[in-house]
């Protein structure tokens, strides 16, 4: 009797100490907080400033991004849960476009990785997740499915005390990712999106321009060191030649033209000449660079069309030419490259010789 007694007890104490406890499925939104939902997000249509991600770094350009549709949609009857859509999103060169919808579940309590959150609302794909797709046109313009995940991932957050919002979104597809960074919720008039968005291709452009600038030169003097196989170098001026065509904005052509010297006692010729690729490189690492307006761009040549070193008579082929160019800042609205400017070139020959370039004297 005295055991019955006992695990009666025990059990009503856990049924109590369930009732008390909150788990993120129930309603937690005081109605104060539902209204502002409603009045948010009730068929609403915006526009968010989004940075995309894919697996070799970022393929938008600026510190805020594109500007990219979403449509919400609360309702008062379902307070804790918010339907949203990102219709259509293309970007850089990438030849589909990405879609992403799903019923987000809206928690009143600080969730995951952003601790500077703690006071905002969270929503995100908690107890479903969202659904990516990717689409293609046919010559007629008509959309035709590609590729769908039902596993994508959506982490929100929404400050009712300065109208902010933030979303964190994982398509699962195409290894695409993107974040948009903090920003007032509804800035920008849906009707404004075509403007907005040329404003965006006007930042392309001007990185066009920087690179004509940057990258169309001739037999300019750089101060560089040569180092042997054995640590030996020597410092000289030497005469480099870039030549960038906005036709080919992935790439510019760089030209060594055949420089001699001597080095620990042996005599040298070097020639280069080789198509060198602008690659992303992102600094710092994909999940900061929303927060930084520091870009960095990887130079590359790993085939040139010339290579050449030749030592006392002897000819070895083959180099990699690496270097950097990156903006530490940005000016005004349209986000215009400041500093952005050459930092660092190597070249690393087969032979074991080593040309480092100081850009800095350009």
């Amino acid at each position: 009797m005295k055991k019955t007694i006992y695990f009666t007890f025990v059990f009503c104490l856990f049924a109590l100490l369930g009732s008390c406890s909150t788990s993120e499925s129930e309603v937690e939104l005081e109605k104060e907080k539902e209204n502002l939902f409603e009045q948010k997000f009730k068929n609403k249509e915006v526009i968010i400033y989004t940075r995309a991600f894919r697996s070799n770094g970022e393929r938008t350009v600026g510190e805020k991004g594109m500007p990219v549709k979403f449509k919400f949609n609360y309702n008062i009857n379902e307070p804790n849960k918010l339907y949203f859509e990102m219709p259509e999103f293309q970007f850089g060169n990438m030849p589909l476009a990405a879609t992403i919808s799903g019923k987000l579940d809206i928690i009143n309590k600080y969730v995951d990785a952003y601790p500077e959150k703690k006071n905002w609302i969270y929503f995100g794909s908690r107890s479903t997740k969202a659904t990516a797709g990717s689409y293609i046109y046919n010559e007629k313009g008509d959309r035709i499915q590609y590729d769908s995940s039902p596993s994508a991932e959506v982490n929100g957050y929404y400050n009712p005390n300065t109208n902010e919002i933030f979303m964190d979104i994982n398509f699962k597809l195409m290894s695409v990712t993107s974040i948009s960074p903090d920003q007032p919720y509804d800035a920008h008039p849906v009707d404004q999106y075509l403007a907005l968005l040329d404003n965006y291709y006007d930042i392309h452009r001007q990185i066009d321009k920087v690179r004509n600038k940057m990258f169309n030169f001739s037999n300019q003097s750089f101060n560089a060191t040569f180092t042997d196989a054995e640590n030996n170098s020597i410092d000289l001026a030497i005469p480099l030649s870039f030549s960038y065509d906005m036709n080919t904005p992935n790439q510019t052509k760089g030209k060594l033209n055949p420089i001699r010297f001597e080095l620990n006692g042996k005599e040298y010729t070097v020639v280069f000449d080789g198509d060198i690729d602008f690659l992303f490189n992102p600094d710092p690492p994909i999940y900061q660079t929303w927060k930084t307006p520091i870009h960095t761009k990887l130079l590359q040549c790993k085939m040139p069309r010339i290579a050449k070193v030749i030592v006392d008579g002897q000819t070895s082929e083959g180099a990699i030419l690496t270097g950097l160019w990156r903006s530490s800042d940005w000016l005004g609205d349209n986000y215009q490259y400041a500093n952005l400017r050459l930092t660092e070139m190597d070249i690393h020959f087969n032979q074991g010789l080593k040309l480092t370039i100081n850009v800095g004297s350009k």
